[in-house]
């Protein structure tokens, strides 16, 4: 039984939903090339033995189709009966399943066999369950592992027990792999579990950086200064409201004792004035009756040392007749003149003091809450935006890099402008992705379809070539078309392998290459070439190994056409010098030579496809190597610069340095 699909999509459903003896993949398929294809069904977990297809017949195209996951590579066209013979032996393998023995995330490094941890360049001990804990995040790592989901996979407990076992050991190995270090690998997801991931740093100078966070305090600094003036101006109105009530006290008493006096004389007011000293708390009243020279006649003071008049005084100026158990720092008078006689009445400000005192208390406490929470509401928003601002941010770095399949995170049911920024940016990252997809398929469908008549057409010429009856002239003819043919098909293999690149297809092929040894590969091969040619080419390096992440033959590839470069360009008498240099943070590949180099205003287009500088295209060539160098720096995220030698050009590509003791 044969399941026939139409386009790669299709397939990778039918290899998720069946269970196959053998598949055979297209490398050419519209909506998931075969090499995708063959990566996502390997990633998904599918085992079954993959033939791959293709018209591609080049060492490096079917090393991609292998490395990808096929167990065989068929290069068309081809016999039916080895398709045949073919399949029957990939029916007969023995299933293969490897067994991982070392994980890695970021730079913890967990070594299965040895039962040992590394982060960075510091070994760390684990007891065996934390050991066991710690595989299980690490080979789900990037996942949200729940409680139940470490309970029964380590523990194999299928229950929830009543104690905090789970977080008992995940503190523990915190304790020994994230306290210790700047960045945090296992991290809290609230209301859901675990996940262990590379975090990202943010410190304090960062936050404030943020222009939404800087935005916030500011509008949180305003509302708390006009909260403060609205504290200020309570209490200054409560002040001046107390006092005048006061003082309207006062003016009443005024009123009454004046009356008294007109009426009953001053005997009365004696009278009236000794019994209010029973009802008198802690002096908080005082009153004094003089006659015109002064002479104490009733009163609960003594004297007053001053005039006396009507407004504010300091205790210290008042003698009391008894036990002193003032506590005011002054009083509220009222001077009244009865007769030939003064009566001097006061109120404390004790009571008004400590009011004041509440209620400033208050108000600095509530400005405090108010300053607090309006400074934390602040950071707390700008953070939230400054989170989906690098959401944005992140994004856009990503589509930059190439994957055209980022899109920016949408926070469902809101509509505030970020929010719908983020949904043009989507539909803006969506309609470039369609037409870099389109012009890709274009350039890949036409380097496909002419590729396979052009080999095609090899294979004539060289049958016509072989033939013992052809006149030595036109086999000479013949023998130059097919120099044409190869020139040809090497173009479209070129065009494949660009498109291949921008479309980020190479990136899961990383390993660490030690790119001293791919330099020394290259001096073995063009050595010679520049012996013949009557060029100097030197090389120096530093001690190895330097390595990176990236893909073994691209980077080949890129620093042979680089040299390959200066070695077509210049004249037999050239010096052509090429190294390797390490700094701090960056490692760096040059190539400098004494040639004729490249105008200024001609250094950016000669990294775009098929732009040459001879305009009459009379030597060989087709364009395409410095645009073969640019995508392959771009795709490790290396910076290609062209300048000037005086004389001649200085070609240098410039790595990011991984971190010591990253793998």
């Amino acid at each position: 039984m044969v399941d026939h699909c139409a386009d790669g999509k299709e397939g990778f459903l039918n290899a998720l939903d069946n269970d196959y003896d053998v598949m055979v993949f297209d490398r050419m398929l519209p909506g998931l090339d075969g090499l995708t294809l063959i990566k996502s069904v390997r990633g998904a977990g599918v085992e079954t033995p993959i033939l791959f297809l293709s018209a591609m017949d080049g060492i490096n195209d079917r090393v991609d189709g292998l490395q990808a996951g096929s167990d065989d590579y068929l290069v068309k066209p081809f016999s039916f009966h080895e398709l045949s013979a073919r399949l029957n032996a990939l029916t007969r393998r023995p299933p293969l399943k490897t067994e991982e023995t070392v994980l890695r995330v970021a730079d913890l490094e967990m070594n299965l066999i040895r039962r040992t941890l590394m982060r960075g360049d510091t070994p760390i001990d684990l007891q065996p369950r934390e050991f066991s804990l710690l595989e299980y995040l690490m080979r789900n790592a990037d996942r949200v592992l729940t409680r139940t989901m470490l309970l029964e996979a380590v523990w194999d407990f299928h229950f929830d027990p009543k104690t905090n076992v789970v977080e008992t050991h995940i503190s523990r190995l915190r304790n020994k792999i994230d306290k210790p270090f700047a960045t945090e690998l296992i991290h809290t997801i609230r209301g859901s579990g675990y996940s262990l991931h590379m975090g990202k740093v943010l410190k304090l100078s960062r936050i404030f950086r943020s222009t939404s966070v800087r935005l916030s305090l500011r509008f949180a600094l305003l509302y708390s200064v006009v909260t403060a003036l609205v504290f200020v101006m309570a209490y200054q109105m409560a002040d001046y409201e107390i006092t005048k009530w006061i003082e309207e006290q006062l003016l009443e008493e005024e009123t009454a004792y004046t009356h008294l006096y007109q009426e009953k004389g001053l005997e009365a007011v004696v009278a009236q004035l000794s019994g209010l000293g029973d009802f008198n708390f802690e002096d908080h009243r005082i009153f004094l009756l003089q006659d015109v020279k002064g002479a104490h006649l009733a009163g609960n003071i003594a004297r007053i040392n001053g005039s006396g008049a009507s407004g504010y005084l300091d205790a210290a100026s008042i003698e009391v007749t008894g036990p002193d158990e003032n506590e005011s720092p002054g009083y509220i008078l009222r001077n009244i003149s009865l007769g030939a006689h003064t009566l001097i009445l006061g109120t404390s400000t004790y009571f008004v003091t400590e009011l004041l005192e509440g209620l400033g208390g208050g108000l600095l406490i509530g400005f405090a809450i108010v300053l607090l929470v309006g400074a934390g509401a602040g950071v707390a928003v700008g953070r939230r935006t400054e989170h989906r601002l690098v959401q944005i941010s992140t994004t856009l770095q990503d589509v930059a890099k190439g994957n055209l399949e980022a899109r920016v995170p949408l926070k469902s049911g809101t509509a505030d402008d970020l929010t719908q920024l983020s949904a043009e940016i989507n539909k803006t990252i969506g309609h470039l992705q369609n037409m870099v997809e389109s012009q890709n398929q274009i350039s890949a469908d036409i380097a496909h379809d002419l590729r396979t008549p052009m080999q095609r057409l090899r294979q004539r010429l060289e049958a016509i070539g072989q033939s013992p009856d052809l006149p030595q002239l036109q086999a000479t003819a013949v023998y130059e078309a097919i120099d044409a043919a190869d020139d040809l098909i090497e173009t479209f293999h070129a065009l494949l392998r660009i498109s291949q690149i921008e479309a980020g297809a190479r990136r899961e092929n990383f390993c660490q290459v030690d790119l001293v040894s791919v330099l020394a590969r290259i001096e073995d091969a063009y050595g010679a070439v520049a012996e013949e040619k009557g060029q100097s080419l030197t090389f120096t390096a530093v001690p190895p190994p330097v390595t990176i992440s990236g893909d073994r033959q691209l980077l080949t590839q890129m620093m042979a056409n680089v040299v390959e470069n200066a070695l077509r360009h210049c004249a037999g008498d050239a010096q052509i010098q090429v190294g390797l240099e390490v700094h701090n943070a960056t490692i760096t590949f040059v190539v400098c030579d004494n040639g004729p180099g490249i105008p200024a205003e001609e250094k950016e287009k000669v990294l775009r496809r098929f732009y040459r500088l001879e305009k009459s295209r009379t030597t060989s060539g087709n364009g395409l190597g410095l645009s073969l160098v640019k995508a392959v720096a771009d795709l490790h995220d290396a910076k290609l610069s062209l300048t000037d030698g005086n004389p001649g050009l200085t070609v240098s590509i410039v790595f990011t340095a991984p971190p010591k003791g990253s793998l």
